[in-house]
């Protein structure tokens, strides 16, 4: 539900013309619901977080088809982010902890800019750059 309910926050502070929020804050409540749950619990936790995004695309309007890739999209950049964490600190305390949250939170902004922004930019004629930096900035803003 938190997912929902700050995902159509972040929606609302949506750039108009290039179609990325400004911060999605929906990015920290997923990571943070991976890293802390074993991983044996991950595949009914990104289910459950792929119905909410897939939710939130048709609650925008965004289409069947854009929603299912922003739903695809966001779960693999928060499973990279998590992974990433994950690896670099067994612990989720001190500098080495907050360097592999950084680390984890460009790489999964990264992918999520080139699979969800490049989505979006080519289903609606965007400009592509504008909107991969906003979406990168954006998901690194709400991942931390």
């Amino acid at each position: 539900m938190p997912y929902l309910v700050f995902g159509y926050f972040s929606l609302l502070l949506d750039d108009p013309v290039d179609r990325a929020s400004y911060v999605w804050l929906p990015a920290g409540i997923a990571v943070a619901a991976l890293i802390l749950s074993e991983l044996r619990r991950w595949p009914l936790l990104l289910g459950s977080l792929f119905a909410a995004q897939f939710v939130l695309g048709l609650l925008w309007h965004d289409g069947l088809v854009t929603s299912l890739a922003l739903a695809v999209s966001g779960m693999a950049s928060f499973l990279l982010t998590a992974w990433v964490i994950r690896r670099i600190s067994s612990r989720m305390q001190g500098l080495k902890f907050i360097g592999a949250l950084v680390a984890g939170a460009l790489a999964g902004s990264a992918l999520s800019a080139v699979l969800g922004g490049s989505w979006v930019a080519y289903s609606e004629s965007v400009s592509t750059q504008p909107l991969l930096i906003v979406w990168a900035v954006a998901n690194v803003a709400g991942t931390l």
